[in-house]
């Protein structure tokens, strides 16, 4: 079912309850959750077409193995920031994962061939309240350690409340093999040298090499690791294995300084 024909379906029911006729609120979010049910969303660049049908069944996965509950992943496809913005707002209010499939940098979220920002940190205010358990950011240094108080990473976490995995360096993956694996690369002895440069310059801190797969946890949570950040390691992984490694061991992950 295509994206304009469920909208088409939300607003047909929504001008129906509005006249009474079902018993139900008359927005068209309501009507989306009680007739076009989905739990998660995976929102990809079109460029990345092939990888979204293993994120989906990756999430789906995960939403059955950690909520014991059968999981419903929605995949919206975009091409630049107008489209992204509405492809989230369109998302029902309640999202156990939301998977973020799309060039980056620091900064925010980058477009076809990621030489331009599509969205930033301060178009936050335009995306609606979700109310998500977690976030995945697959664009290549969304997550960098150096600008960690100002990243994308970090600036989804706090607006949404949500722990957020993001890359510490550029993440790579096979379109040839759609392997459905995502690694953060960033050492200078890395075969494909570009990939270093790209994490490279904005390393302000002398490191040597990335972090890896990092975890922002919301400065604004009331549990324990609030506002805390968090190394899963460096390497490759599918996005289940991502998303277990932090919900299943957070208290064995390498915590690292925020500030």
């Amino acid at each position: 079912m295509s994206k304009n024909f469920k909208r088409m379906l939300a607003m047909i029911f929504a001008i129906i309850m509005t006249l009474g006729v079902i018993p139900y609120g008359n927005s068209i979010e309501t009507v989306e959750a009680a007739f076009i049910s989905y739990d998660s969303t995976v929102i990809y660049l079109s460029e990345f077409e092939g990888e979204q049908s293993k994120i989906a069944a990756d999430v789906d996965k995960f939403v059955k193995n950690t909520f014991n509950s059968s999981s419903h992943t929605n995949i919206e496809k975009i091409k630049n920031g107008k489209e992204f913005i509405e492809a989230w707002n369109y998302m029902p209010s309640n999202q156990k994962v939301v998977v973020i499939d799309t060039h980056g940098d620091p900064s925010g979220l980058c477009g076809i061939g990621g030489e331009n920002i599509i969205f930033s940190s301060s178009m936050m205010s335009q995306l609606k309240w979700k109310n998500i358990s977690y976030i995945v950011l697959l664009g290549c240094n969304c997550g960098h350690y150096d600008k960690r108080t100002t990243n994308i990473a970090r600036a989804f976490s706090d607006r949404f409340g949500v722990p957020v995995i993001a890359s510490d360096g550029t993440v790579l993956t096979s379109k040839k093999h759609n392997t459905g694996k995502f690694e953060s690369a960033a050492v200078k002895s890395y075969f494909w040298g570009t990939y270093y440069e790209s994490w490279a310059k904005y390393n302000t801190s002398g490191r040597s090499d990335g972090y890896g797969w990092l975890v922002y946890t919301p400065k604004n949570s009331s549990n324990a690791y609030q506002g805390k950040l968090y190394q899963i390691s460096r390497g490759t992984y599918t996005v289940y294995e991502l998303l277990n490694t932090y919900s299943n061991k957070p208290g064995y992950l390498t915590p690292l300084s925020p500030k």
